[in-house]
């Protein structure tokens, strides 16, 4: 049975989701840190005072950034813009200087506006029905002690143990047509000088299917590539095929090498997909491989210390309240 967790399926696309992905991109970060320092010998709330206090004043970060979503910089800039206007009426040669600046500074920022779309304003490319895909977020009470914390709170956040997530996707729920879920890391590829740092995604085996997405060589990672009785795989992105490989014919039967595990590259991932995340990741790899090389044959076992960030699929016609619902119930 799942834990009582309080599970909130939110739209991808609107201000929540973006409040979401500023905390948890500034969570990532502080984790990070700390979790460097703690290998590196440091008691983990040491390590997380530590990591807290270098990446300076949490709070004032997140109202900045919010700022920026906000209408306050509009109504400045059109306040600016009708002073310009009663300048300009007076001053023709001013008018055609601001009209040519005007023109260069457009076509500049037009590249920047198309990013920032793409983050903010579209959803992810390359994913069937994206509107039905929704990531789990879950309210967690972390009790004293535990994760290096000197005092109880509760959080919310988008990780679910493996137990629940096991127990989530064996469940029939008829709200929920799939359930994937997926780790980002950070990995190294090869030894010595020919190393390189790499962002790796450990993934379900019906991670694909899950979000619909086709590859532009090859194939993708399947349900039976997640077994250790299989032979390890790797899917590439784009971005990492042309980085390292040229064309994607000349990557696909290619290796590469994480925590001494040897992966044939089997598929290329279509240009700008970056998966349900609007993080770039270079590398997916079957969770199966890619747990048990990292924690051991034990993973599974200690489930409940092991996290995954867990995707839902509505079904048609299905509500977020109601498929919350179905699965706390």
């Amino acid at each position: 049975m799942l834990k009582q967790f309080l599970f909130h399926l939110r739209s991808s696309w609107d201000r929540r989701r973006r409040d979401a992905e500023l905390d948890e991109e500034i969570r990532f970060h502080l984790d990070e840190e700390a979790e460097e320092r703690v290998e590196a010998g440091q008691s983990p709330e040491r390590a997380h005072a530590e990591a807290r206090r270098d990446f300076g004043n949490v709070t004032l970060i997140r109202e900045r950034t919010r700022e920026t979503w906000g209408w306050a910089p509009v109504e400045r800039l059109l306040k600016d813009i009708r002073a310009a206007f009663r300048m300009m009426r007076h001053n023709s040669g001013y008018t055609c200087a601001v009209v040519l600046t005007l023109a260069l500074g457009i076509g500049l920022n037009a590249p920047m506006y198309e990013m920032l779309s793409r983050l903010f304003l579209q959803p992810p490319p390359h994913i069937e029905d994206p509107d039905r895909v929704h990531r789990l977020w879950v309210s967690e009470r972390i009790d004293p002690g535990d994760r290096g914390v000197s005092t109880g709170r509760t959080w919310v956040v988008d990780a679910l143990q493996w137990l629940d997530f096991d127990a989530l996707s064996a469940a029939d729920n008829p709200l929920i047509d799939g359930v994937a879920g997926h780790r980002v890391s950070f990995r190294t590829n090869g030894r010595g000088q020919r190393a390189e740092n790499v962002t790796v995604s450990w993934v379900t085996g019906e991670f694909f299917d899950f979000l619909g997405v086709a590859p532009t060589a090859g194939r993708l990672i399947a349900a039976e590539d997640d077994d250790l009785t299989a032979q390890p795989v790797a899917v590439i992105s784009d971005g990492y095929r042309r980085q390292r490989f040229g064309s994607a014919e000349e990557a696909l039967g290619t290796t590469l090498s994480f925590e001494d595990v040897t992966y044939l590259v089997v598929g290329v991932l279509p240009p700008g997909f970056s998966g349900p995340r609007s993080n770039a990741v270079d590398v997916w790899l079957p969770l199966e491989h890619a747990a048990t090389a990292s924690r051991g044959n034990s993973w599974r076992r200690y489930g409940t210390t092991f996290y995954l960030t867990p995707f839902v699929r509505l079904a048609p016609g299905a509500t977020e309240e109601a498929a919350g619902a179905a699965v706390t119930a």
